[in-house]
């Protein structure tokens, strides 16, 4: 099963997430609007390939709940993993693999020791989700990576799994 994506514009979603001045909203929807539609010439093109690609990298099939994925679009705040939601920004690739990110999170069936392991996995996940959806998102992931060592520090220790040879889920049963 491949679920089946769409993008929500929610007025009164996006506006509680927002924390701007209240008076300012109505221009932040606007460009949420307007950002929202650039990145829907790559999502429609992109979505059924990644989500194809999810299930072949993380070895979990997509569950009955997710026949059917939301995904709201906010100004501001944090991306979420339920309610799907991603921020808008001008960069629609950096949008696309934020969502890339936030639908591998929500497609793994399995925990994670701490923080850190979770976001290298779901990192080293996305990367290899794109790539094989054929997606180059070059500047996007080296921006994650840039994302990832802000918050771990420069010398994260390097991930070993190479998702061509074994699932994300494999490699946690060897573990």
């Amino acid at each position: 099963m491949v679920p089946q994506a769409t993008l929500i514009y929610n007025h009164n979603y996006a506006k509680r997430l927002y924390r701007g001045d209240p008076a300012a909203f109505e221009e932040h929807w606007q460009a949420l609007i307007a950002l929202g539609a650039e990145f829907e010439i790559i999502f429609e093109h992109a979505i059924t390939p990644i989500l194809k690609a999810i299930p072949e990298i993380t070895g979990y099939e997509w569950v009955p709940e997710h026949a059917a994925v939301p995904i709201y679009l906010a100004t501001e705040g944090e991306k979420l993993v339920a309610p799907l939601t991603i921020i808008t920004t001008s960069d629609p690739e950096l949008m696309l693999y934020d969502l890339t990110e936030l639908l591998v999170s929500q497609n793994l069936q399995t925990g994670f020791p701490n923080d850190l392991a979770r976001d290298q996995a779901v990192q080293a996940m996305a990367i290899a989700v794109l790539q094989q959806a054929g997606l180059r998102l070059d500047d996007a992931c080296s921006e994650a990576d840039v994302r990832l060592r802000e918050r771990y520090g420069p010398n994260l220790p390097p991930t070993n799994w190479d998702f061509s040879k074994k699932t994300f889920r494999k490699y946690q049963e060897l573990s």
